[in-house]
């Protein structure tokens, strides 16, 4: 059997001020996370959100991808929400996956695990003017349409 991926590197905890946010004190990757945040908070509307049903659901952005070739273009991603991973996206869907599977979850809550990022390949069709969308693939443009949490909007 293959080995499993690596293990992620150990995070602060919340007492130590890990991803608190309130601090004055905050990091340049604190900053950027915080601004995330509430961007996603301030943008993520339902007109946003039907905008993009009406603009992804067309299913016509490209040639179709494999799996491995979506988890090969997310190796240059870097997630604005959590800057602080240095890991590949593949690893990071790979531990996720593996996780499920150690907790005795079944096999398509693994499936989940393994495939919950991969809406982020949206970046990969990244046009002019999708940046004020909050979908640039660079961890310094504006990613609060792809990563992070999500909420039910209009309810």
């Amino acid at each position: 059997a293959p080995a499993p991926p690596p293990r992620p590197p150990a995070r602060r905890d919340v007492e130590e001020g890990y991803r608190s946010y309130v601090s004055e004190a905050m990091t340049p990757l604190e900053k950027k996370v915080r601004e995330h945040y509430r961007m996603m908070r301030e943008n993520q509307t339902l007109d946003f959100v039907l905008g993009m049903r009406k603009r992804w659901e067309t299913f016509d952005h490209g040639d179709p991808l494999s799996l491995a070739e979506i988890f090969e273009a997310l190796d240059g991603y870097v997630d604005s929400s959590d800057p602080d991973s240095e890991l590949p996206n593949v690893v990071h869907a790979l531990q996720t996956a593996e996780g499920i599977r150690e907790a005795g979850e079944p096999d398509w809550m693994q499936l989940v695990g393994l495939l919950h990022d991969v809406g982020k390949i949206q970046f990969y069709w990244e046009t002019e003017g999708q940046e004020s969308r909050g979908q640039s693939g660079r961890g310094d443009g504006p990613q609060w349409a792809l990563g992070g949490d999500t909420w039910v909007v209009g309810a």
